[in-house]
């Protein structure tokens, strides 16, 4: 009844954090909580929306806080958005290191890295991402010293 409730998975144009706006939206009803750890392995496979199209993340960020701000859930100015902070911080490391690797060992792609950095350069200047700026660049350090000595795995 909650689903139906809350609709559907919020469209703002983007498939990037939609199921989780929509898992914030149902969980709120009742006052649960749930943290998804658990994120997509698209980079495993070489055709997928959201690899080839990598925009969307800039849109879906922006989509999903518009969402959770439109629904109450997100207050920009107050420091009690722990969860949703925490969450964006993991999906945005998540994924830029997840498409950063497939791009370099797998598609051997500089056009892509630099879409991807582009985009991140982007993401961290976003209210709720700016504080992993440091975080993000010790990452990078690290991701790049691996991947020039050899030992980032294939999968």
């Amino acid at each position: 009844s909650v689903v139906k409730q809350v609709g559907s998975i919020p469209d703002y144009g983007s498939p990037a954090l939609s199921d989780h706006a929509l898992l914030l939206l149902v969980g709120s009803n009742g006052g649960a909580v749930i943290k998804n750890k658990i994120y997509s392995t698209y980079t495993s496979h070489t055709q997928n929306y959201s690899k080839l199209n990598l925009q969307i993340y800039i849109s879906g960020y922006d989509g999903f806080v518009n969402c959770l701000l439109e629904n109450n859930l997100l207050d920009l100015n107050q420091k009690n958005n722990k969860a949703i902070q925490v969450h964006l911080k993991y999906w945005f490391l998540y994924c830029t290191f997840a498409l950063k690797k497939f791009y370099s060992l797998h598609d051997k792609n500089p056009n892509a890295i630099n879409e991807i950095n582009n985009i991140v350069k982007c993401l961290l200047e976003k209210k709720l991402l700016k504080r992993y700026k440091i975080k993000y660049f010790f990452k990078n350090v690290v991701f790049k010293i691996k991947l020039n000595l050899g030992l980032l795995n294939g999968k």
